[in-house]
């Protein structure tokens, strides 16, 4: 605030305020960012997990989260159709497999998953790149 006021800054309160809101958002994207890398090599991460293996508190992840419009569900939830994608380029096959592979509990649920995010089932997906797939359960 003094170096404001030596710059003769009009309002420096309202200048060191502004500052200081655009490095809590710098901070809460790096947060952001680290996060999901992390999800990215292991999508099974808890929340608490995770806050736990990038130094902040539960709070500031969720925090971190908030401010970017997704939550940690939603972030883990799209790692794990990452992780998916990348198996089934890979060469895995069966989508049972690959569903437990990438974290999900059942094939179902990664199904759903790919609906939601892609507005396609792993079968079409992988049919659209060129995989061939089998669905066993």
């Amino acid at each position: 605030s003094a170096a404001l006021e030596a710059l003769e800054v009009e309002d420096p309160t309202r200048v060191a305020a502004e500052l200081d809101a655009a490095r809590a958002e710098a901070a809460q994207h790096g947060v952001l960012e680290s996060a999901r890398e992390a999800l990215a090599r292991d999508p099974r991460s808890s929340l608490d997990g995770l806050a736990q293996r990038l130094g902040v508190s539960r709070r500031s992840l969720q925090r971190a989260f908030q401010a970017a419009g997704t939550t940690h569900a939603r972030e883990t939830q799209a790692a794990r159709v990452q992780l998916a994608q990348r198996l089934m380029l890979s060469g895995e096959s069966k989508l049972a497999a690959v569903a437990l592979e990438a974290g999900f509990a059942t094939q179902a649920q990664m199904s759903t998953a790919f609906r939601t995010l892609l507005g396609e089932p792993p079968s079409t997906w992988g049919a659209r790149h060129g995989l061939r797939t089998s669905r066993s359960r």
